[in-house]
C-alpha cells in the first residue's frame, strides 16, 4: 500500500483526469471541486456494478479513482479487474485476475479500515454474501487531518473492538489510523464483523445497520456462552428465550449458522469455533439481546 499525505485533495483531484467513482459523500465532493468524468455508485456489489465496470474499460482509462466512503472505495477496487469477452465482472473478480487499471483511493470516511489498507469488503447480491478479500498494491491519498479524525470514528472503534473479541489484546486504542488497519488487515474479520456480515447477508439490512445492531448487543456475553458446555435443561431455556425475545428471527436462525459456516468457517476456525454448534450458540444468545428487529 503507497499512502500520500496531503494538506488538501483539491490539487490531488485536480490533475486526476480519469474515471471518478463516487458515492453519495463522494459525490458532494466532486461537485465542489468541479471534476468530470464521475461515476455513481451505490454499493461494491459485484452484479450492480457491471455496467459502470463496463464503460470505465470502454473508455480506455488506465487509472481510477475512488473518492468517498465504504462504496466508493471498495467498489474502484473491484473495478480494476480486467474487462474479459463473454465474462461478467463477477466471474471475473473470483478469477482473481490481475488489475487492468491503477487506482487511486481518497476516502472521505472511515470504512471498517477498507479505505487505508489492502482490505476489500465486497457484496454479491446474487449469493447473497458480504465477502472480505485483499487488493493489492493501491494507491491512497488522505489529509492530515482525515487521519487525526478516522481515528475517533465509531466505525474505527469497531475495528479495534472487533481485534479484541479476537484475542488481540495488544491492540492499542490510541494507535494511528494508519497503524490500527496495517494490523486489522492480516487479522479481519474478528467475529463482531462476521456476525455483521451475515445478519446483512440474510435479512438484507444495510451492513452499517448490522455492524450496529450487533455492537449494540450482548456480544461479549454471546461469544462466551458459544464455547460454554451446556445440558439439555439449559439449551433449552435458551431456546425459549430466544423464541420469546425474537419470534421472527428464532426461525431464521439455522440459517444464519449456515451462512457464517458457509462462508466464513475458515476465519471462524482460526478464532476457535469448532463446527456449527458454536456458531449456533452465538447467534442465538447474539439474537436474543438485540432490539426488536425492524430493518436497521
Amino acid at each position: 500500500m503507497r499512502l500520500k499525505v496531503v494538506e488538501s485533495l483539491r490539487s490531488a483531484l485536480r490533475s486526476a483526469g480519469c474515471p471518478v467513482v463516487v458515492d453519495d459523500v463522494g459525490a458532494r465532493v466532486a461537485e465542489e471541486l468541479g471534476l468530470e468524468n464521475v461515476l455513481r455508485v451505490d454499493s461494491a456489489d459485484l452484479v450492480g456494478l457491471e455496467k459502470v465496470h463496463a464503460a470505465i474499460h470502454e473508455s480506455g482509462a488506465r487509472r481510477i479513482v475512488g473518492l468517498g466512503g465504504l462504496p466508493a472505495v471498495n467498489a474502484a477496487k473491484v473495478l480494476a479487474s480486467p474487462r474479459l469477452r463473454g465474462k461478467s465482472l463477477r466471474e471475473v473478480y473470483y478469477d482473481e485476475r490481475k488489475p487492468a487499471v491503477e487506482v487511486l483511493l481518497v476516502p472521505l470516511e472511515p470504512a471498517y479500515c477498507t479505505d487505508l489498507s489492502d482490505l476489500v469488503l465486497v457484496y454479491d447480491s446474487k449469493i447473497p454474501a458480504w465477502l472480505v478479500r485483499r487488493a493489492y498494491g493501491n494507491t491512497y491519498v488522505a489529509t492530515f487531518a482525515y487521519l487525526e479524525e478516522a481515528g475517533r470514528s465509531p466505525r474505527t472503534r469497531v475495528v479495534v473492538r472487533d481485534m479484541s473479541l479476537a484475542g488481540y489484546s495488544d491492540v492499542d486504542p490510541g494507535e494511528s489510523y494508519v497503524s490500527l488497519c496495517s494490523i486489522y488487515e492480516g487479522r479481519a474479520p474478528g467475529p463482531l464483523l462476521i456476525a455483521a456480515m451475515t445478519l446483512s447477508s440474510i435479512l438484507g439490512w444495510s451492513l452499517d445497520g448490522a455492524v450496529e445492531a450487533v455492537a449494540g448487543a450482548k456480544f461479549e456475553e454471546a461469544l462466551k456462552e458459544a464455547f460454554e458446555q451446556e445440558n439439555p435443561e439449559s439449551w433449552l431455556e435458551k431456546e425459549m428465550r430466544l423464541r420469546r425475545a425474537q419470534p421472527r428471527l428464532w426461525k431464521r436462525v439455522d440459517l444464519l449458522v449456515e451462512h457464517a459456516w458457509t462462508f466464513y468457517s475458515l476465519r471462524l476456525r482460526s478464532l476457535g469455533f469448532r463446527g456449527k454448534v458454536e456458531v449456533y450458540k452465538l447467534f442465538r444468545s447474539l439474537l436474543s439481546s438485540l432490539p426488536a428487529v425492524g430493518t436497521p
